[in-house]
């Protein structure tokens, strides 16, 4: 993106948030998406560069096939809603969860504004068990709801203490099972609470066929009151492998913990891809991608960008 552009969106966005303007329409993508203005981290990103984490976004789309079932867990806005209700066709279904009242809103209004009427919205957030349950919203990052008190609001919420609201929390085998959903790929951001998360989805993590694009946050894992090894040891005890997904390289490198803690010991984060071991080798073929490993030169990605 040029230059000029980028500062003229900042100067805009400074602009309309003075004259109180909140939600706006843009295209993301090349895909219509509402945003929030007021959010100060990932809708200003969103509003400035229109793409977020590009790397990560094509190889989900790349993964995701025709007539798939597909989860999103921690929709957010529908930024990647969007691009998978497209890429799994009026055959294939998604189904996204997002508990905040504000983002879920601007979920089923970016839904509607692509026509996507396989998409299934529910203002929920994904647990070890079906309950009620306390969001503690963040004031600068629309992105960083909780489903607990993380005490960290110093540095993530601007000094302020945070809000809370009550929302319905459920679990995604006794969902899927009730809806009668198979899913292929699960894409899971969930802000530190994905052990929970795992608890009520073994079931569905037993599908050798299943994808799982997941988020590994140490800050946020250990202020859920899980330790991050014990994220890591519930994948590999799903059976998944796992790879992280370099933005950077546009590469996918094979996990070792040990060096991924080393890296980032608490506050940053690495995105990762999981599946079976007898999928592996059926994935990287689809996204075009070897795999490299740390100390190695990166395996960079051979197949075009999605547009």
């Amino acid at each position: 993106m040029p230059l000029w552009r980028r500062r003229l969106r900042q100067i805009l966005y400074v602009l309309l948030r003075a004259v109180g303007v909140r939600s706006v329409r843009i295209r993301v993508r090349g895909r219509p998406l509402w945003i929030d203005l007021r959010d100060k981290t990932l809708g200003r990103y969103f509003w400035v560069f229109r793409t977020y984490e590009p790397f990560e976004a094509d190889l989900l789309e790349r993964a995701t096939q025709s007539g798939m079932t597909v989860v999103d867990l921690g929709a957010n806005v529908g930024y990647l809603t969007v691009l998978l209700g497209h890429r799994v066709g009026p055959t294939g279904r998604v189904v996204s969860f997002e508990p905040d009242p504000t983002n879920f809103a601007l979920l089923r209004r970016s839904v509607e504004a692509n026509g996507l009427a396989n998409v299934t919205c529910e203002q929920a957030a994904v647990m070890e068990k079906s309950a009620q349950a306390s969001l503690y919203l963040s004031e600068v990052n629309f992105g960083d709801h909780r489903v607990f008190e993380g005490k960290d609001d110093e540095r993530f919420n601007a000094g302020a203490a945070r809000n809370k609201v009550q929302i319905r929390a459920v679990s995604l085998d006794e969902y899927l099972g009730k809806a009668g959903l198979t899913p292929g790929l699960i894409k899971m951001d969930i802000q530190g609470a994905e052990v929970a998360a795992l608890s009520g989805m073994r079931r569905t993590l037993a599908n050798p066929d299943l994808i799982l694009f997941c988020e590994y946050w140490p800050h946020g894992l250990r202020r859920f009151g899980t330790e991050p090894r014990r994220f890591m040891d519930a994948l590999i005890e799903a059976g998944l492998d796992l790879y992280e997904i370099d933005e950077e390289s546009r590469s996918l490198l094979q996990v070792d913990f040990e060096e991924l803690a080393e890296r980032y010991p608490e506050h940053g984060l690495a995105n990762l891809v999981c599946c079976h071991p007898d999928r592996a080798k059926r994935l990287l073929e689809t996204l075009g991608l070897p795999v490299g490993g740390r100390g190695q030169p990166p395996a960079r990605a051979g197949a075009p960008r999605a547009t």
